[in-house]
């Protein structure tokens, strides 16, 4: 019976211990911490890295933390191309040492941001500086930027392209008149 006793106090013990943990995670709101870093765009939920998005020319962006950072960059493409900053040739491996996030309009807000553009010549025009016609050749479909989304040490990279940017090439021996 003392044995059955000593059982008993030792369960309602752990019991006890517990309850008062679950109740102290509740309570100071420790949940958070092990929340997943979750953002949305155009209504689809992304918690790791995604590629081959486009991101319309006004999109909003939901976030899951109040605390985070927004950095765009120009990804490295297989087939760099040229263009022209007024009469001066730049290729878009140039841009490679250029922060592209001033070449957006980006509005934080505490649980959303929205990022806005023009085209692909005004973010360029933006990030140079020089309010001159930028023009261009043939631009590769795929990845061009790169939107870097920190949340403490949790981020989320968007790889992405912009909205009307679209490349036609016809097959030669396929094409029939």
């Amino acid at each position: 019976m003392a044995n059955f006793v000593k059982i008993m106090i030792g369960l309602l013990l752990v019991v006890i211990i517990v309850t008062g943990i679950v109740f102290a995670v509740y309570w100071f709101g420790f949940e958070n911490k092990f929340k997943v870093f979750t953002i949305t765009i155009n209504d689809e939920q992304y918690t790791e890295n995604v590629s081959g998005l486009i991101i319309p020319k006004e999109t909003t962006v939901s976030v899951n933390r109040s605390e985070y950072i927004v950095e765009v960059s120009a990804l490295p493409v297989t087939e760099d191309f040229t263009f022209n900053v007024g009469s001066e040739l730049w290729s878009w491996s140039d841009l490679s040492s250029y922060d592209l996030t001033m070449g957006f309009d980006i509005a934080l807000y505490n649980d959303s941001f929205t990022i806005k553009y023009e085209d692909l010549s005004s973010v360029i025009r933006n990030v140079i500086g020089y309010n001159i016609d930028v023009s261009f050749g043939n631009v590769p479909w795929c990845d061009l930027f790169n939107m870097r989304i920190k949340s403490g040490d949790q981020v989320i990279d968007i790889k992405f392209t912009l909205e009307g940017i679209f490349r036609v090439e016809l097959d030669k021996p396929a094409i029939i008149f």
